[in-house]
């Protein structure tokens, strides 16, 4: 959901917009959080450095609207800052979806939306982040790490590290009414086999617009069409 207006972002019928972020509904224990400029390490571990204008909406439907969050990658964990910008740690099992709202150098606003709440699948769990790709009855999720490893330079120290990204994708959709997730995988016979119920449309999607499936952006745009039918 990129470069779409906040207006448009759609809550459901059942969400209890507010617009004080209380504590006590998505916070277990308050954890001050704070990052020291260390000059041996190249890169951050956040999504984006700096705190985005955010809307998070509970698993109970409550939402809250003008949250300032970053998302820490090499945690995978949600920080937000309290009316008085002392920086905390959310509790991710009260969370269903966070949408982060920044505006891009053209002056619309670019919605990058996470999401948990998914079946556990290789190491991640119930509680881990994933970026939405698509949304509806399929899902094509990313999931994205930051490492601190060496650097690896000739006029590198043993203290001399850098934070490195490494991405997966995932597929997340109700089987016969039960949770399905699993990896991605490239090629267009993976796509036919996840989205079975429609395959002869999709399969024809697929052959019309000569797509390989075989990169992150073939399947996007095979999922917002098979969401669409």
């Amino acid at each position: 959901m990129s470069s779409a207006n906040m207006a448009t972002v759609n809550l459901g019928a059942t969400t209890n917009m507010r617009t004080e972020f209380n504590l006590g509904d998505a916070l277990s224990t308050k954890i001050d959080f704070t990052i020291a400029n260390d000059p041996h390490i190249k890169g951050s571990p956040f999504f984006v450095d700096t705190f985005s204008h955010s809307m998070i909406i509970l698993k109970n439907g409550v939402g809250y609207n003008g949250v300032e969050t970053r998302i820490n990658l090499a945690t995978n964990n949600i920080y937000f800052k309290t009316s008085d910008s002392t920086e905390l740690v959310a509790s991710k099992p009260y969370i269903k979806k966070l949408y982060l709202f920044n505006t891009t150098k053209s002056g619309n606003i670019d919605t990058v939306v996470f999401s948990l709440g998914y079946p556990p699948v290789e190491h991640n769990d119930e509680t881990t982040l994933y970026q939405e790709l698509t949304s509806g009855r399929a899902v094509f999720l990313k999931f994205t790490s930051k490492k601190l490893v060496e650097q690896n330079s000739p006029t590198a120290t043993a203290m001399d590290k850098q934070y490195i990204a490494l991405t997966t994708y995932y597929v997340f959709a109700y089987n016969n009414g039960h949770p399905h997730m699993e990896k991605w995988n490239k090629g267009k016979d993976f796509l036919l086999g996840f989205l079975y119920d429609k395959k002869e449309a999709v399969q024809k999607f697929i052959n019309d617009l000569n797509l390989k499936c075989k990169s992150p952006e073939d399947a996007t745009r095979v999922f917002n069409y098979y969401n669409n039918l």
